[in-house]
Protein backbone atom coordinates (compact mmCIF):
# COMPACT_ATOMS: atom_id res chain seq x y z
CA UNK A 1 0.00 0.00 0.00
CA UNK A 2 2.00 3.06 -1.38
CA UNK A 3 -0.85 5.39 -1.68
CA UNK A 4 -0.89 9.00 -0.25
CA UNK A 5 -3.94 8.40 2.08
CA UNK A 6 -3.72 7.70 5.86
CA UNK A 7 -3.27 3.82 7.24
CA UNK A 8 -3.42 2.10 10.09
CA UNK A 9 -2.78 -1.42 11.48
CA UNK A 10 -5.38 -3.52 13.15
CA UNK A 11 -5.60 -7.23 14.59
CA UNK A 12 -9.07 -9.38 14.60
CA UNK A 13 -8.95 -12.60 16.18
CA UNK A 14 -11.21 -15.92 15.73
CA UNK A 15 -10.77 -18.65 18.68
CA UNK A 16 -10.23 -22.25 17.18
CA UNK A 17 -10.56 -25.51 19.08
CA UNK A 18 -8.68 -28.11 17.44
CA UNK A 19 -8.30 -30.76 16.39
CA UNK A 20 -10.18 -29.36 12.94
CA UNK A 21 -9.58 -28.96 9.55
CA UNK A 22 -9.78 -25.08 9.79
CA UNK A 23 -11.77 -23.77 6.35
CA UNK A 24 -12.69 -20.06 5.92
CA UNK A 25 -11.83 -16.40 4.21
CA UNK A 26 -9.76 -14.18 6.35
CA UNK A 27 -11.30 -11.03 5.37
CA UNK A 28 -14.37 -12.17 6.88
CA UNK A 29 -12.11 -11.77 10.37
CA UNK A 30 -11.02 -8.68 9.26
CA UNK A 31 -14.50 -7.59 9.17
CA UNK A 32 -14.35 -7.38 13.44
CA UNK A 33 -11.50 -5.80 14.22
CA UNK A 34 -10.32 -4.90 17.70
CA UNK A 35 -10.65 -2.02 18.89
CA UNK A 36 -9.68 -0.69 21.99
CA UNK A 37 -12.35 -0.14 25.15
CA UNK A 38 -10.11 2.76 27.03
CA UNK A 39 -9.58 5.08 23.93
CA UNK A 40 -6.72 7.52 26.47
CA UNK A 41 -4.93 4.39 27.59
CA UNK A 42 -4.55 2.49 23.77
CA UNK A 43 -3.76 6.43 22.69
CA UNK A 44 -1.05 6.95 25.07
CA UNK A 45 0.42 2.84 24.92
CA UNK A 46 0.68 3.93 21.15
CA UNK A 47 -2.21 2.13 19.91
CA UNK A 48 -4.70 4.88 18.74
CA UNK A 49 -8.23 4.18 18.34
CA UNK A 50 -10.92 5.77 15.61
CA UNK A 51 -12.04 3.07 13.62
CA UNK A 52 -14.84 4.76 11.38
CA UNK A 53 -15.28 4.41 8.14
CA UNK A 54 -14.52 7.61 5.17
CA UNK A 55 -17.54 8.72 4.05
CA UNK A 56 -16.81 9.40 0.25
CA UNK A 57 -17.93 6.30 -1.63
CA UNK A 58 -15.53 7.42 -4.63
CA UNK A 59 -13.01 6.54 -2.82
CA UNK A 60 -13.47 3.20 -0.84
CA UNK A 61 -10.96 2.45 1.95
CA UNK A 62 -8.61 -0.28 0.95
CA UNK A 63 -7.65 -3.46 3.16
CA UNK A 64 -4.35 -5.65 3.35
CA UNK A 65 -3.51 -8.36 5.32
CA UNK A 66 0.03 -8.38 6.87
CA UNK A 67 0.03 -11.67 8.84
CA UNK A 68 -2.15 -14.56 9.44
CA UNK A 69 -0.74 -16.30 12.72
CA UNK A 70 -1.94 -18.99 14.81
CA UNK A 71 -1.27 -19.09 18.71
CA UNK A 72 -1.78 -21.58 21.65
CA UNK A 73 -4.40 -19.92 23.86
CA UNK A 74 -2.79 -19.79 27.83
CA UNK A 75 0.54 -19.81 26.86
CA UNK A 76 2.65 -18.82 29.79
CA UNK A 77 5.72 -17.28 28.16
CA UNK A 78 6.09 -15.05 24.50
CA UNK A 79 5.60 -17.56 21.72
CA UNK A 80 4.81 -15.97 18.00
CA UNK A 81 3.25 -19.09 17.13
CA UNK A 82 2.32 -20.45 13.37
CA UNK A 83 2.72 -18.38 10.85
CA UNK A 84 -0.09 -18.73 8.30
CA UNK A 85 0.33 -15.90 6.10
CA UNK A 86 1.77 -17.82 3.25
CA UNK A 87 -0.90 -20.03 3.29
CA UNK A 88 -3.52 -17.39 2.36
CA UNK A 89 -5.41 -17.31 -0.93
CA UNK A 90 -5.41 -13.76 -3.16
CA UNK A 91 -8.87 -13.81 -2.29
CA UNK A 92 -8.43 -14.37 1.44
CA UNK A 93 -9.25 -18.19 1.51
CA UNK A 94 -7.51 -20.06 4.40
CA UNK A 95 -7.49 -23.74 4.99
CA UNK A 96 -5.05 -25.51 7.47
CA UNK A 97 -4.76 -28.20 10.17
CA UNK A 98 -5.16 -26.69 13.30
CA UNK A 99 -3.53 -28.96 15.90
CA UNK A 100 -5.35 -30.58 19.22
CA UNK A 101 -6.14 -27.89 21.89
CA UNK A 102 -7.58 -24.18 22.19
CA UNK A 103 -5.70 -21.65 19.47
CA UNK A 104 -5.83 -17.84 18.24
CA UNK A 105 -6.11 -17.03 14.68
CA UNK A 106 -4.99 -13.77 14.31
CA UNK A 107 -5.61 -11.31 11.27
CA UNK A 108 -3.07 -8.28 11.58
CA UNK A 109 -4.16 -6.35 8.88
CA UNK A 110 -3.70 -2.43 7.03
CA UNK A 111 -6.10 -0.24 6.18
CA UNK A 112 -5.97 2.51 3.69
CA UNK A 113 -8.11 5.47 3.64
CA UNK A 114 -10.18 4.52 6.16
CA UNK A 115 -10.57 8.61 7.69
CA UNK A 116 -11.81 11.52 6.29
CA UNK A 117 -10.20 14.89 7.50
CA UNK A 118 -11.41 15.61 10.98
CA UNK A 119 -12.80 19.45 10.10
CA UNK A 120 -11.67 22.57 8.72
CA UNK A 121 -11.66 21.92 5.12
CA UNK A 122 -14.38 22.68 2.22
CA UNK A 123 -17.55 20.51 2.59
CA UNK A 124 -15.39 18.35 5.90
CA UNK A 125 -14.82 15.48 3.14
CA UNK A 126 -11.58 14.20 1.61
CA UNK A 127 -9.02 11.31 3.21
CA UNK A 128 -6.71 12.40 5.49
CA UNK A 129 -2.79 12.51 4.08
CA UNK A 130 -0.57 9.71 4.94
CA UNK A 131 1.79 11.64 7.13
CA UNK A 132 4.34 8.97 7.56
CA UNK A 133 5.07 9.72 3.46
CA UNK A 134 6.96 12.00 3.30
CA UNK A 135 6.56 12.00 -0.38
CA UNK A 136 2.93 13.34 0.15
CA UNK A 137 3.93 15.07 2.86
CA UNK A 138 5.58 17.41 0.21
CA UNK A 139 3.57 17.21 -2.44
CA UNK A 140 1.06 18.30 -0.36
CA UNK A 141 2.53 21.17 0.78
CA UNK A 142 4.10 22.25 -2.61
CA UNK A 143 0.82 22.25 -4.08
CA UNK A 144 -0.07 25.06 -1.40
CA UNK A 145 3.28 27.28 -2.03
CA UNK A 146 2.54 27.18 -6.23
CA UNK A 147 -0.97 27.99 -5.40
CA UNK A 148 -0.03 31.15 -3.65
CA UNK A 149 3.21 32.41 -4.58
CA UNK A 150 1.62 34.28 -7.58
CA UNK A 151 -0.16 36.58 -4.81
CA UNK A 152 3.21 37.52 -2.53
CA UNK A 153 5.88 38.73 -5.56
CA UNK A 154 6.95 34.90 -6.01
CA UNK A 155 7.36 34.20 -1.72
CA UNK A 156 5.04 33.11 0.52
CA UNK A 157 7.33 34.88 3.14
CA UNK A 158 6.71 38.58 1.53
CA UNK A 159 2.92 38.88 2.89
CA UNK A 160 2.90 36.11 5.60
CA UNK A 161 5.01 35.61 8.90
CA UNK A 162 4.61 31.57 9.45
CA UNK A 163 2.24 28.75 8.29
CA UNK A 164 0.72 26.98 11.17
CA UNK A 165 -0.16 23.35 11.55
CA UNK A 166 -2.72 22.41 14.49
CA UNK A 167 -2.57 19.32 16.52
CA UNK A 168 -1.82 16.33 15.49
CA UNK A 169 -5.38 13.88 15.51
CA UNK A 170 -4.50 10.73 14.36
CA UNK A 171 -6.80 8.29 15.74
CA UNK A 172 -5.59 4.79 14.35
CA UNK A 173 -3.13 6.13 11.57
CA UNK A 174 -0.25 4.75 12.71
CA UNK A 175 1.57 2.74 10.23
CA UNK A 176 3.98 3.41 7.33
CA UNK A 177 4.57 1.20 4.61
CA UNK A 178 7.77 -0.08 5.23
CA UNK A 179 7.01 0.14 9.27
CA UNK A 180 8.30 -3.49 9.84
CA UNK A 181 11.53 -3.01 7.76
CA UNK A 182 12.11 0.48 9.61
CA UNK A 183 11.75 -1.33 12.96
CA UNK A 184 14.03 -4.03 12.56
CA UNK A 185 16.30 -1.94 11.15
CA UNK A 186 16.58 0.80 13.96
CA UNK A 187 15.54 -1.68 16.79
CA UNK A 188 17.48 -4.99 15.70
CA UNK A 189 14.94 -7.12 16.09
CA UNK A 190 11.25 -8.10 13.83
CA UNK A 191 7.99 -6.26 15.36
CA UNK A 192 5.87 -8.54 13.14
CA UNK A 193 5.61 -11.64 15.59
CA UNK A 194 4.50 -9.12 18.44
CA UNK A 195 1.95 -7.30 16.23
CA UNK A 196 -0.93 -9.46 17.01
CA UNK A 197 -0.27 -8.79 21.18
CA UNK A 198 0.27 -5.19 20.87
CA UNK A 199 -2.83 -4.59 18.81
CA UNK A 200 -5.00 -6.32 21.11
CA UNK A 201 -7.32 -4.98 24.05
CA UNK A 202 -5.48 -3.37 26.12
CA UNK A 203 -7.18 -5.27 28.99
CA UNK A 204 -6.58 -8.31 27.80
CA UNK A 205 -2.64 -8.10 26.88
CA UNK A 206 -1.89 -6.79 30.43
CA UNK A 207 -3.18 -9.52 31.89
CA UNK A 208 -0.96 -12.18 30.19
CA UNK A 209 2.14 -13.33 31.61
CA UNK A 210 4.47 -11.82 29.33
CA UNK A 211 3.19 -8.49 29.73
CA UNK A 212 6.38 -7.15 30.51
CA UNK A 213 7.48 -8.16 27.01
CA UNK A 214 4.76 -6.72 25.04
CA UNK A 215 5.49 -3.26 27.30
CA UNK A 216 8.68 -3.35 25.96
CA UNK A 217 7.87 -4.17 22.61
CA UNK A 218 5.04 -1.43 22.71
CA UNK A 219 7.97 1.14 23.71
CA UNK A 220 9.78 0.36 20.91
CA UNK A 221 7.07 0.50 18.42
CA UNK A 222 5.78 4.20 19.49
CA UNK A 223 9.76 5.18 19.37
CA UNK A 224 9.80 4.09 16.09
CA UNK A 225 6.52 5.65 14.87
CA UNK A 226 7.48 9.04 16.18
CA UNK A 227 10.78 9.09 14.83
CA UNK A 228 9.13 8.49 11.46
CA UNK A 229 6.49 11.26 12.12
CA UNK A 230 9.35 13.51 13.14
CA UNK A 231 11.32 12.82 9.47
CA UNK A 232 8.65 12.25 7.29
CA UNK A 233 6.02 15.15 8.38
CA UNK A 234 7.68 17.34 10.56
CA UNK A 235 11.01 17.85 9.08
CA UNK A 236 9.70 18.86 5.78
CA UNK A 237 7.08 20.93 6.83
CA UNK A 238 9.76 23.34 8.38
CA UNK A 239 12.06 22.83 5.50
CA UNK A 240 9.22 23.64 3.58
CA UNK A 241 8.47 26.61 5.30
CA UNK A 242 12.02 28.05 5.31
CA UNK A 243 12.29 27.74 1.81
CA UNK A 244 9.06 29.86 1.44
CA UNK A 245 10.48 32.19 3.86
CA UNK A 246 8.55 31.53 6.64
CA UNK A 247 8.40 30.63 10.31
CA UNK A 248 7.13 27.07 10.97
CA UNK A 249 4.84 27.26 13.88
CA UNK A 250 3.24 24.01 15.05
CA UNK A 251 1.18 22.35 17.92
CA UNK A 252 3.80 19.24 17.24
CA UNK A 253 1.85 16.70 19.68
CA UNK A 254 -2.08 14.43 20.06
CA UNK A 255 -1.96 11.53 18.72
CA UNK A 256 0.59 10.82 18.38
CA UNK A 257 2.25 12.46 21.46
CA UNK A 258 5.51 13.62 20.32
CA UNK A 259 7.36 14.48 23.30
CA UNK A 260 10.32 17.42 23.28
CA UNK A 261 11.54 16.59 20.20
CA UNK A 262 9.43 17.76 17.53
CA UNK A 263 9.03 20.62 19.34
CA UNK A 264 12.38 21.69 18.96
CA UNK A 265 12.10 21.08 15.25
CA UNK A 266 9.63 24.25 14.52
CA UNK A 267 11.00 28.14 15.28
CA UNK A 268 7.46 28.82 17.24
CA UNK A 269 6.56 25.32 19.21
CA UNK A 270 2.84 25.89 20.05
CA UNK A 271 0.54 24.23 23.01
CA UNK A 272 -3.08 24.73 24.64
CA UNK A 273 -5.08 24.42 27.43
CA UNK A 274 -8.76 24.13 27.71
CA UNK A 275 -10.40 26.18 30.46
CA UNK A 276 -13.76 24.59 32.30
CA UNK A 277 -14.12 27.24 35.07
CA UNK A 278 -16.50 25.91 37.45
CA UNK A 279 -16.37 22.40 36.74
CA UNK A 280 -15.47 19.58 39.46
CA UNK A 281 -13.48 17.00 37.37
CA UNK A 282 -10.35 19.12 36.27
CA UNK A 283 -7.46 20.68 38.48
CA UNK A 284 -8.33 24.54 39.28
CA UNK A 285 -10.45 24.59 35.75
CA UNK A 286 -7.35 23.46 33.26
CA UNK A 287 -7.41 20.45 31.57
CA UNK A 288 -3.59 19.92 29.73
CA UNK A 289 -1.52 21.89 31.37
CA UNK A 290 1.67 19.47 31.27
CA UNK A 291 1.70 19.92 27.39
CA UNK A 292 2.35 23.69 28.13
CA UNK A 293 5.55 22.90 30.27
CA UNK A 294 6.39 20.46 27.94
CA UNK A 295 6.38 23.14 24.88
CA UNK A 296 7.87 26.10 26.95
CA UNK A 297 11.07 23.65 27.97
CA UNK A 298 11.35 22.60 24.59
CA UNK A 299 11.61 26.17 23.53
CA UNK A 300 14.37 27.20 26.58
CA UNK A 301 16.09 23.74 25.62
CA UNK A 302 16.24 24.41 21.76
CA UNK A 303 17.02 28.03 22.27
CA UNK A 304 14.14 29.29 20.87
CA UNK A 305 12.62 33.24 21.62
CA UNK A 306 9.32 32.71 21.42
CA UNK A 307 6.52 30.01 21.92
CA UNK A 308 2.81 30.08 22.21
CA UNK A 309 -0.01 28.73 24.11
CA UNK A 310 -3.48 28.94 22.96
CA UNK A 311 -6.45 29.28 25.81
CA UNK A 312 -9.52 27.41 25.07
CA UNK A 313 -12.93 26.95 26.69
CA UNK A 314 -15.66 24.77 25.88
CA UNK A 315 -17.28 26.03 22.30
CA UNK A 316 -20.91 25.38 23.98
CA UNK A 317 -20.17 28.48 26.21
CA UNK A 318 -18.25 31.69 25.60
CA UNK A 319 -16.02 32.60 28.61
CA UNK A 320 -16.43 36.29 28.53
CA UNK A 321 -20.09 36.44 28.61
CA UNK A 322 -20.23 33.77 31.03
CA UNK A 323 -17.07 35.14 33.60
CA UNK A 324 -15.86 38.71 32.07
CA UNK A 325 -12.57 37.83 34.17
CA UNK A 326 -12.23 34.62 32.28
CA UNK A 327 -9.75 35.68 30.03
CA UNK A 328 -7.41 37.21 32.60
CA UNK A 329 -7.88 33.94 34.54
CA UNK A 330 -6.51 32.44 31.08
CA UNK A 331 -3.35 34.13 31.63
CA UNK A 332 -2.83 33.81 34.69
CA UNK A 333 -3.31 30.42 34.59
CA UNK A 334 -0.53 30.33 31.58
CA UNK A 335 1.79 32.43 33.67
CA UNK A 336 1.60 29.75 36.45
CA UNK A 337 1.51 26.81 34.10
CA UNK A 338 4.96 27.94 32.54
CA UNK A 339 6.76 30.06 34.73
CA UNK A 340 5.79 33.08 32.28
CA UNK A 341 8.04 32.11 29.79
CA UNK A 342 5.16 31.85 27.18
CA UNK A 343 2.92 34.15 24.57
CA UNK A 344 -0.88 33.35 25.31
CA UNK A 345 -3.78 34.19 22.79
CA UNK A 346 -7.41 33.42 22.99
Amino acid sequence: MSGERSKGVRVSKKEVEGPVDFVGNVFDITASPVVGELPLTRNYSGMATGWEPARRGDLPPRVKVLEVRLVSAGQESFEAGLDLTAKVGPDGALRVSIPGGRHVLYVVSVAEGFKDVLGFAPGKTGPRLDHFNENAAKKYLDSISTALRPSFDGLLGNGLRSAFCDSLELGGEDWAQDFPREFEKRRGYSVTPFLPFLLDHFDVKQRLPFAETLRRVNYDFVKTRDELIRERFIAPFAEWCRRNGLRSRMQAYGRPWLGMDAKRMIDIPEAECWFFFGTPWTEDGVFNPVENKITSAAANDGGLRVAVSRGETPPSWNAGRQDPGAGQKMNEKKAEITHGSMVTYP
